[in-house]
């Protein structure tokens, strides 16, 4: 059971069989070329779909599995060493988490490590120009499947040409046993390159959502054309046919989003905020890969709302920033007009009264924060990940203080927060 986030406020399980895992990953092991004995490092949640991936996977296939800790997994310079270190040859990384890597690869890191799978959410393949000169010894995968699937439904090895055109999301051909097919709104077949709604059938399709049989109905659906026991997944994402057979990542059909590897609806936050009595109308969209909300709050702060949707919601799905406005904007049909929501302003962020920087090695790391943060004005008793920070600003922020003479790790980022705090512990 891995559950996904739900557009009514309420999260979905998904019911997924241990003969639909045991049968998608073996043909995803077939289809990217694992061999016996490889060594694996599993760096996502057990929460996390591409996790079932990670360890069935190296048990199938006769491998190690490598377990690290929270804070080697979120430190691309750690994670390089454990790769040296341990032997692994196989790396599973959403794109937003292997930008730490590419980054040391730009600058002359050479990961010895055989394949690397990336999922979760949509590979932009101009990001991953520093591997091109490696592909001779590392693979590149770009796999694609949601949770209501097994996790990863088609699979496409990234090639030069790949990354020198940069401007395609290509996903793949189907796994074995795998169907995937672009329709129209009727359910229908569209020819090849021509935009449609992916659904995907036979072998991956789970069980459904667990106790929800009205979501079920909706999203797990019969053949359209009357075909009997074919059943078909929608996925709300948009795609097309290229000439050689393979498919091409369009979008989603929906506003559903993806932060940081993360399936967010926007509907399950806007729920949450307004559940907490200090809202009356709400809004939740992505700025710059950031995930911010718009609300009507008159006796709110961000500091508030982000405490009270801390204690219901998991960490992906809080936002980063929280814009308070008069009236959420709306078009003529009173739908969200979200063209006109404004961008936020620093005002939006989590900020205890400011304190300027009191010594000199403060000031350093103030400027290596405001070189990786979305907002400019803080203190130094603010808090990095009040102010926008995730695992990614928080690795830049290293190698902004690297590149300035001070060594930090991202651990100490993350145990430590704040300026003040981190200043006092490096002494």
């Amino acid at each position: 059971m891995i559950y996904t986030s739900g557009s009514t406020g309420r999260p979905k399980g998904v019911a997924v069989g241990h003969a639909q895992a045991a049968t998608v990953v073996t043909a995803a092991l077939e289809r990217i070329g694992v061999a016996e004995g490889e060594v694996w490092a599993m760096t996502h949640s057990p929460a996390f779909d591409v996790s079932v991936f990670e360890v069935f996977g190296a048990l199938l296939s006769g491998g190690t599995l490598v377990v690290p800790d929270l804070g080697t997994t979120r430190s691309p310079r750690e994670l390089l060493d454990l790769i040296g270190d341990r032997g692994v040859s196989v790396l599973c990384q959403t794109p937003t988490a292997l930008r730490g890597l590419t980054e040391l690869v730009a600058r002359g890191a050479q990961p010895r490590v055989r394949t690397v799978v990336l999922a979760g959410e949509q590979v932009r393949f101009a990001e991953l120009a520093p591997w091109a000169d490696h592909l001779e010894h590392t693979a590149l995968f770009n796999l694609y499947g949601p949770t209501e699937a097994t996790v990863y439904a088609t699979a496409h090895r990234i090639t030069r040409d790949d990354i020198a055109r940069g401007a395609r999301s290509v996903i793949g051909r189907p796994l074995r046993g795998v169907l995937a097919e672009p329709r129209d709104a009727a359910g229908h077949p569209v020819p090849d390159g021509v935009p449609g709604e992916l659904y995907l059938g036979g072998v991956g399709v789970a069980e459904g959502y667990f106790g929800d049989p009205g979501a079920t109905a909706e999203r797990f659906v019969p053949d359209p054309s009357g075909t009997p026991g074919v059943r078909w997944f929608r996925t709300g994402d948009r795609v097309r046919r290229l000439p050689d057979g393979s498919l091409e990542f369009l979008g989603r059909s929906d506003g559903q989003l993806k932060i940081r590897g993360h399936r967010v609806e926007p509907g399950e936050v806007a729920a949450a905020l307004l559940a907490t009595g200090l809202v009356t109308e709400a809004a939740v969209t992505a700025v710059d890969g950031d995930l911010v909300a718009y609300a009507v709050a008159p006796r709110a702060t961000p500091a508030g709302l982000r405490g009270a949707l801390a204690r219901v919601l998991p960490e992906p799905m809080i936002p980063s920033a929280y814009v308070l406005l008069d009236r959420i904007p709306r078009t003529l049909t009173g739908k969200t007009d979200r063209r006109g929501l404004p961008a936020p302003g620093s005002d939006a962020y989590v900020k205890a009264e400011p304190v300027a920087a009191r010594t000199p090695l403060e000031e350093r790391v103030v400027a290596a924060w405001r070189e990786v943060l979305p907002v400019a004005d803080f203190g130094v008793e603010d808090d990095f990940f009040d102010l926008g920070g995730d695992s990614i600003r928080a690795y830049r922020s290293t190698e902004a203080l690297r590149r300035a003479g001070v060594n930090v790790s991202v651990r100490e980022v993350f145990t430590y927060r704040t300026v003040a705090r981190l200043c006092t512990a490096l002494g």
